[in-house]
């Protein structure tokens, strides 16, 4: 689940549905505004945005009580909001499948997962960092953990990210504004490449592995 406090550290998420509905999320000083992408566009300002799921029913015919509800974003619900100046709550008709938020890392740009996606994947981030090893066909990474922090090639780690739904990066694409190239970070997802952040001398340097992973181990 992605709390309100992710969303408002971000300002800004995009949301898909398994019916291809489209949001996007902006967070403004007393609440969201929430855009529905769908032809025509509309623009709602809302005071709360949440994850709601019946337990009986469909989500037409359940009862309050018979219904889940989070605040924040919870995959496998609808999301919903209420309007402002409005105690009804709207909510999509499929259930959140993707939320995603823009970041930028030394001039590239990325639409961060910010859920849990499916596929054979090793968390490499952990609150105990240990060594690590990453194995492609042609090369074997190795990750250390010198306290809290990770090191590669004896330079410090900002970020891992996986490109999980692809099987090769390109360049030129992660360099737009309208990058659709989806990435995971503080998990590495097996056959798929990934993109190595590390400090050198206070610059920010960048390695790509465009082989996809097919091991991953914890080492001693």
């Amino acid at each position: 689940m992605v709390p309100i406090e992710d969303i408002k550290e971000y300002g800004y998420i995009r949301i898909i549905t398994t019916t291809q509905e489209k949001f996007d999320i902006l967070i403004r000083d007393n609440g969201f505004i929430v855009r529905d992408l769908q032809p025509p566009i509309e623009e709602m300002i809302a005071v709360k945005l949440c994850s709601i799921e019946p337990t009986k029913g469909s989500l037409l015919t359940a009862r309050p009580q018979d219904t889940l509800c989070y605040e924040g974003i919870h995959k496998g619900f609808h999301l919903s909001w209420i309007l402002e100046n409005s105690t009804e709550l709207i909510a999509s008709t499929g259930k959140i499948d993707s939320c995603t938020a823009l970041i930028f890392i030394s001039n590239l740009h990325f639409n961060l997962q910010l859920l849990e996606a499916p596929g054979r994947k090793f968390e490499w981030l952990k609150d105990n960092p240990k060594n690590f090893s990453v194995k492609t066909k042609s090369q074997r990474y190795a990750f250390k953990a010198h306290g809290t922090d990770y090191y590669f090639e004896d330079r410090k780690i900002i970020d891992i990210l996986s490109l999980y739904k692809s099987n090769n990066i390109l360049i030129p694409e992660l360099f737009s504004p309208e990058s659709t190239c989806e990435a995971i970070s503080g998990t590495l997802y097996y056959y798929h490449p990934f993109i190595i952040f590390t400090k050198d001398s206070g610059r920010v340097k960048i390695s790509y592995v465009t082989d996809p992973i097919i091991a991953c181990a914890v080492l001693c």
